[in-house]
């Protein structure tokens, strides 16, 4: 027999907050705008939830994808923050891996720039730049007796 191939799901993206919102309102069923009034950006949340069978919502009213909970991209720097902080200061890849135990919708590239943009990171793991200049250096002029003038 053969077994069936599992194909994996490309995770879910950061999600802004207008968007987030607007699934959570169709997931509660409070979603009921006109058809031809909807935006652009509507009709790919609502098509999004037709493709992704796996979006949920959790005991608070948190929008869950296959059993994580999806983050927002404004609440990201908080969370990163935040872990950074419990692991006294860590990388990107611990954060990230720390991370998309329990959360979905970032990736490690976005744990980056926003480790880059902070200043809390730069307290810990400073950027030296205190190198001296480099030197331009001349060439020497040979004579044709072969002294170096």
């Amino acid at each position: 027999m053969k077994e069936a191939i599992r194909r994996k799901r490309k995770q879910l993206g950061c999600l802004p907050r207008s968007k987030y919102d607007i699934i959570v309102r169709c997931l509660n069923g409070s979603f009921d705008v006109p058809v031809k009034k909807r935006t652009p950006e509507e009709n790919n949340c609502l098509a999004m939830i037709r493709k992704r069978k796996d979006f949920e919502l959790g005991d608070r009213g948190s929008l869950l994808c296959g059993g994580k909970q999806v983050l927002v991209k404004e609440d990201l720097p908080r969370f990163v923050e935040k872990m950074f902080m419990e692991n006294k200061g860590c990388g990107a890849r611990v954060i990230y891996n720390k991370l998309k135990v329990n959360y979905t919708g970032f990736s490690e590239q976005a744990i980056l720039e926003i480790l880059y943009n902070s200043k809390y990171y730069h307290e810990k793991y400073p950027r030296f730049t205190n190198k001296p200049s480099q030197r331009q250096l001349q060439k020497r002029n040979q004579a044709k007796d072969g002294r170096l003038t």
